[in-house]
């Protein structure tokens, strides 16, 4: 019997436009309602996932930064962090400033930015359908090795790094690589997004990796959680579709990948449910919780 389901967030608990379909609130609240512990696990940083959390009425625990902390969702309490640190935080946005890639420094609390470009566009879009409580934070300066100096305090959950060239992104990457004490995501295709601009769906692709520090990943904030809460691993099911959802894919007792993930991820998965924009979430719960 599972006792704990953990959801990403972008591109899987949400379609490709950004939305969470009535079907999959639904089956959500009717997993809670059953005993079960409904948590969303994401790369955005805390305020994000919350808000995400309690548009659903989930009431239990939220993963952000990719596993850099966990927050009571009721309370807003940070019950687990574990940040990258200022002067790692500033080697890794110098190096991209020195070779004009673009890169986003996530804190606990706001995302500071250069620039409103690729996944932060995309945030900046939902930013306008919500309220200010819910809104991600975004703070944009003209220099953002200066910002990171004057804002950051150990408070880093996870540097976004982008680009549109393969040939610069794969450089930085093994620039990135050299650096002790931080984690590298690996991710070998491009992210690919449906943003509504105006009346039109404009699709946006680019490279994409995420840094946090050495030994962050969803899976370990997950086990930690499980932990605490007396549930083994065998009892929890994991739903994800790209590279920050392996480890806790591979980990759980039931890990899922979505059909809208690319094959490399799907191999990793003991099942491939329907995607993002067919209710892949109803169906994994339908067959094994319900």
């Amino acid at each position: 019997m599972y006792k704990m389901v953990v959801i990403d967030i972008d591109g899987t608990l949400l379609t490709s436009e950004g939305n969470i379909t009535e079907e999959t609130k639904e089956a959500l609240l009717k997993a809670q309602e059953r005993g079960m512990i409904v948590v969303l696990a994401s790369g955005r940083i805390s305020s994000s996932t919350i808000t995400y959390a309690k548009s659903i009425g989930l009431n239990s625990y939220a993963i952000s930064g990719n596993g850099s902390v966990i927050t009571e969702v009721e309370t807003g309490k940070d019950i687990y962090t574990n940040c990258l640190g200022t002067k790692a935080t500033q080697n890794i946005t110098n190096i991209c400033k020195e070779n004009s890639i673009s890169c986003n420094v996530y804190t606990l609390q706001e995302i500071l930015t250069e620039k409103i470009e690729y996944n932060i566009l995309f945030y900046s879009i939902q930013n306008r359908e919500l309220s200010e409580d819910k809104k991600t934070k975004i703070n944009i300066y003209s220099d953002i090795t200066k910002a990171v100096s004057e804002k950051v305090d150990n408070n880093v959950s996870k540097i976004t790094i982008c680009d549109k060239d393969k040939s610069i992104f794969n450089s930085i990457i093994r620039k990135l690589r050299d650096i002790n004490g931080i984690e590298v995501l690996d991710v070998s295709h491009s992210s690919h997004k449906v943003i509504d601009v105006g009346s039109e769906k404009v699709d946006v692709n680019y490279y994409y990796t995420e840094v946090t520090k050495a030994n962050v990943d969803k899976w370990y904030a997950v086990k930690y959680l499980s932990d605490k809460l007396g549930i083994s691993s065998e009892e929890i099911i994991c739903i994800g579709d790209n590279a920050n959802d392996i480890m806790m894919v591979q980990n759980c007792g039931l890990g899922v990948i979505l059909d809208n993930a690319a094959p490399i991820y799907k191999e990793k998965a003991k099942y491939v449910a329907p995607s993002n924009n067919d209710n892949g979430i109803v169906d994994v719960l339908n067959k094994f919780v319900f």
